[in-house]
C-alpha cells in the first residue's frame, strides 16, 4: 500500500510541477513544445530502457511472444 500512496504522491508533485510552472511562463512562449519534445524523444526511451534492464529475459523471450 506504501508503494502506491508513494507513487500517486510523485505523480501529483510532477503534474503541481508542471503546472506551476505553466502558469507562471517559467519556460517561455515555446515551453509547451520544449517539454514534449523531452517526454517523447529522451524521458520514453529511458523509461523504456530501465523497464527493459530489469526485466526477466526468460519472461520476455517466452512461448507467448512468439
Amino acid at each position: 500500500m506504501g508503494g502506491v500512496i508513494t507513487g500517486f504522491a510523485t505523480i501529483s508533485v510532477i503534474i503541481a510541477v508542471g503546472y506551476a510552472a505553466g502558469r507562471f511562463d517559467v519556460l517561455g512562449e515555446n515551453g509547451r513544445q520544449v517539454l514534449t519534445r523531452l517526454a517523447f524523444s529522451i524521458a520514453t526511451p529511458a523509461l523504456l530502457f530501465t523497464v527493459m534492464a530489469d526485466a526477466d529475459l526468460s519472461v520476455i523471450l517466452s512461448a507467448p511472444l512468439v
